[in-house]
């Protein structure tokens, strides 16, 4: 507990919205388990740096890479992110999530051409914090580049976690109905799939496509599918996330991700 204050007054935030609606206290939850569970986490950095690896050669296969930009959003805490390999193949590395850790910070000092870009990518939370609807019709990429200028786009298990702090603080704060919620959690997942499909170049999609729980005898107790009734694109690869074993959200109960890949082209085609 005592490290996580410590993180809350040293971490920087520069979008005014983080705080008040949970973003630093979840990514530094977030934080705190992956130490706590950085075994059962394991085999899941390791897929998605090779999803992201197999990514890189659909682009290398069309010459998007060294003249490029790979963008990855949804960057986190790099620990899924192979840095020193997208360093040495694309001219630029453009890091997007709407915080980043000292610790993050002070790993990319040695990568002359990887940038951190603190932006929300879904262009929306300004208006939601002040507790409107309005949506976003044209996402754009990170201020100062261009769609043609990008290589790689990666979607780094970020786009089933779009709807969850908003419609929450909109249902607490505004006191919107769960149709309300829902709706607006549908077009933010729906315009992120729209987003993707501009770029004209290899689109990496990391996301999660199905969460169980199970107690301690192997027996399904619960589960939900995190795209909240939005058709998600076929997967290509898939794996489990032991995302909470045993003793962290219950001594008795567990929780499983089924976690997705699409590698998919900017006209919407997948591969």
């Amino acid at each position: 507990m005592l490290w996580e204050y410590w993180q809350v007054w040293r971490t920087p935030v520069s979008l005014p919205y983080v705080k008040p609606m949970g973003f630093l206290h979840e990514s530094i939850a977030m934080r705190a388990r992956a130490k706590r569970c950085q075994t059962a986490w394991h085999e899941h950095y390791q897929h998605c740096q090779h999803s992201i690896l197999q990514a890189i050669q659909l682009a290398e296969e069309q010459n998007k890479t060294q003249q490029k930009t790979a963008l990855i959003l949804g960057a986190g805490h790099l620990h899924d992110i192979p840095l020193e390999y997208l360093s040495q193949k694309f001219q630029q590395v453009v890091l997007v999530d709407l915080l980043f850790s000292q610790e993050a910070r002070r790993q990319l000092k040695r990568f002359a051409n990887i940038e951190l870009v603190e932006q929300d990518v879904t262009e929306n939370l300004q208006t939601i914090y002040q507790g409107e609807l309005e949506s976003a019709q044209q996402l754009t990429p990170p201020q100062g580049y261009l769609t043609e200028d990008i290589g790689l786009v990666v979607s780094l298990n970020l786009i089933t976690q779009l709807p969850l702090l908003p419609a929450k603080y909109l249902i607490k704060h505004f006191g919107f109905t769960l149709q309300q919620a829902q709706e607006i959690s549908q077009t933010l997942i729906q315009q992120h799939l729209a987003y993707l499909r501009r770029f004209e170049c290899p689109v990496c999609l990391i996301a999660d496509r199905n969460i169980e729980e199970f107690d301690r005898h192997n027996h399904y107790i619960d589960g939900y599918n995190p795209w909240w009734e939005v058709e998600p694109p076929e997967a290509q690869e898939s794996w489990q996330w032991l995302l909470a074993p045993y003793g962290e959200i219950s001594r008795n109960r567990c929780q499983i991700h089924q976690v997705g890949v699409s590698y998919f082209q900017g006209n919407g085609e997948l591969d």
